[in-house]
């Protein structure tokens, strides 16, 4: 049944639409709607206002119709306010929402056509089908909460937060690197595959951190969790620079990699908790600039330092940066979203929103906690009940509650059976394998052997791939606002695959010449690397998946990355030994591979996975009947 604009603009009071077998019911409309348009007395104008104005009502009901999943009962229910949580339990919807700060997200400003224009006709009705065939793509979550949350600017407390989160990428970069130029001067006598043990030991210990980060940060606290993470950063880091054998240091690198696997969950949902969001693509940029510039200063602290009197002092980095990431804690602000989960913290959640937000009175942090609670409980909602949530939270037995909050297995069942969401998973696990299958780590943990027999100063050609890395970062943040997300993957990998292929001839002799064209290779693979196949994968998580699956989906997909991390630091060593100029070919069989995935089986869009005929028909069903 269409829904005209007349009865989206009705007054005050519950509209309910009912039949035999479904209810409909939400909450009155806001006294007062945002102001779209500055020209008030242009009659076109205060029509389009009106008709924009519905469509905003209108978007929570339709976006939460896409998050029902096919079940025995047809009722849904909209929350408005803080208040209509009801109980204590109902707190974990602020969990399954990507609050996530991640680099690539959308920087240009948005207007509300960019929202409203291909919702409907112009001044027409709204039915689901003209809906379905004109916003194709189910509005995000952080497309919704920009029209509601209108603050977007830098505080002291932000910067503050941002500022201690970023060391711990920052170490993260310079830990993978930092052995990449000393492997002649640390204990030397080993051989190459004690070397390869002891480079690829961070990414056997990241994926439990991994593992760690998501249970720790939900335990403890996203504050306490980062204090823990940088109190061990320090104590791994000083093991490190102290150790008195290969043995040792290989132990090391294995608990480093266990921090670094905790900073790579932890870090992204912090910032984007804590920022606002017209901030977090921004926040997720200077997380992923922090990485980036660890890898570069690695690099260039290598010119005075790696050699067989001061390795140690490169290796001692780590712990001064962890010991002034702590210095900086006492003024870091806990996560709003985690202080909500916690039912009796709602005041203290209130005064964070008020330092972070620079609000200056609590009734403006108080709205934005009523925000958030509207926005994530109308985006993750549970599964429709036959009464309202609220009752239904004071009727649930405790003991069934607690699991289907706490059940992550439950998540997993339903995340590889339901088949949009499953193909969904399947696409991002492809793209991380194929992110570290592709070598660029085998370029990163071992540039300075590869330039070793071509330099006569190695350590230059390791700093301009860092460089090189640090520039196209940024680089790949203009284009993530211009270009499409496949369109962009493809000329990624495309363009690491003629590198890779230029290289492979440059090593066995075809191109002749001097080190120019390894050189330019070389860091043309980095390059196409960073535009695209890089950010993207955790990009494209963010943005595909359904909201209540993307926190398990980032865990497992950033444990198989660190896992295939691994297996390239341990074996490139003996590819080079064995292969010889031919080392980089079974890259070049993996890019060829990754290409041909993206471009037959990678969605474009949104739509053509969640909006299966079963989930169209469910949709009908809710709101026809």
């Amino acid at each position: 049944m269409p829904v005209s604009k007349e009865s989206l603009l009705e007054g005050e009071g519950h509209r309910r639409t009912t039949s035999s077998e479904n209810v409909v019911e939400t909450a009155p409309p806001r006294q007062q709607q945002p102001n779209f348009h500055n020209n008030d007395i242009n009659p076109i104008r205060i029509q389009q206002r009106r008709h924009h104005e519905a469509i905003h009502d209108a978007l929570p009901e339709m976006q939460l119709s896409h998050t029902m999943k096919a079940t025995g009962t047809n009722t849904l229910a909209i929350y408005h306010s803080a208040g209509d949580r009801g109980h204590p339990n109902a707190s974990h919807y602020y969990t399954e929402i990507p609050f996530a700060a991640i680099h690539g997200m959308q920087t240009r400003r948005r207007s509300d056509g960019d929202l409203y224009g291909e919702v409907a006709e112009p001044f027409g009705t709204l039915s689901l089908d003209s809906y379905e065939h004109r916003r194709p793509v189910v509005p995000s979550k952080s497309f919704v909460d920009e029209l509601t949350q209108s603050n977007g600017a830098f505080t002291w407390p932000l910067v503050i937060a941002t500022m201690a989160n970023s060391m711990s990428q920052f170490l993260v970069g310079y830990n993978i690197v930092v052995l990449n130029t000393t492997e002649r001067y640390i204990f030397p006598g080993h051989t190459t595959l004690q070397w390869s043990w002891a480079v690829a030991a961070l990414a056997i210990g990241a994926p439990m951190g991994a593992m760690l980060g998501g249970q720790l940060s939900d335990s403890i606290g996203r504050k306490k969790a980062l204090i823990f993470n940088a109190f061990g950063f320090a104590m791994t880091g000083l093991l490190q620079a102290l150790a008195p054998n290969l043995k040792i240091l290989t132990l090391a690198r294995f608990l480093l990699g266990i921090e670094s696997g905790v900073a790579t969950v932890l870090v992204p949902v912090y910032l984007g908790e804590l920022a606002p969001p017209k901030l977090r693509g921004t926040l997720g940029t200077i997380n992923q600039f922090a990485f980036v510039v660890g890898i570069l200063v690695a690099d260039l602290f290598s010119f005075p330092l790696a050699n067989d009197s001061s390795w140690r002092y490169l290796l001692a980095v780590t712990p001064v940066i962890a010991v002034l990431q702590l210095f900086l804690m006492p003024w870091v602000v806990e996560s709003p979203v985690y202080l909500l989960q916690q039912t009796t913290q709602e005041k203290e959640a209130t005064d964070v929103l008020k330092r972070l937000r620079g609000f200056t009175s609590t009734e403006d942090a108080e709205e934005e906690v009523e925000t958030y609670v509207a926005v994530v409980t109308a985006l993750c909602s549970p599964t429709p009940r036959t009464q309202h949530p609220r009752n239904y939270f004071d009727n649930e037995d405790p003991s069934t509650t607690k699991r289907r909050t706490l059940n992550q297995g439950s998540i997993l069942w339903e995340m590889v059976t339901f088949p949009g969401i499953r193909f969904l998973f399947f696409c991002s696990v492809m793209l991380h394998i194929g992110q570290q299958l592709c070598g660029v780590s085998a370029v990163f943990y071992y540039s300075t052997s590869l330039f070793h027999d071509i330099i006569d100063n190695p350590l230059i050609g390791t700093t301009s791939i860092g460089a090189v890395n640090v520039l196209f970062t940024y680089v790949a943040l203009l284009l993530m606002d211009s270009c499409r997300r496949k369109t962009l993957v493809l000329w990624s990998i495309g363009g690491m695959l003629f590198s890779c292929t230029g290289l492979i001839l440059c090593q066995v002799g075809v191109i002749q010449g001097s080190v120019v064209p390894i050189l330019v290779f070389v860091n043309s693979y980095v390059a196409f690397y960073a535009i695209g196949f890089g950010p993207i994968p955790f990009l494209w998580i963010a943005e595909m998946v359904e909201p209540r699956f993307v926190t398990l989906a980032m865990i497992i997909c950033s444990q198989l990355n660190w896992m295939t991390n691994f297996l390239v630091g341990l074996l490139f060593p003996l590819m080079m030994q064995y292969l010889g100029g031919f080392a980089f070919a079974p890259f070049g069989v993996m890019l060829l591979a990754s290409f041909l995935f993206v471009w037959l089986v990678l969605p474009e869009k949104k739509e053509s996975v969640m909006l299966s005929q079963s989930v169209r028909r469910q949709q009908r069903h809710h709101f026809e009947n």
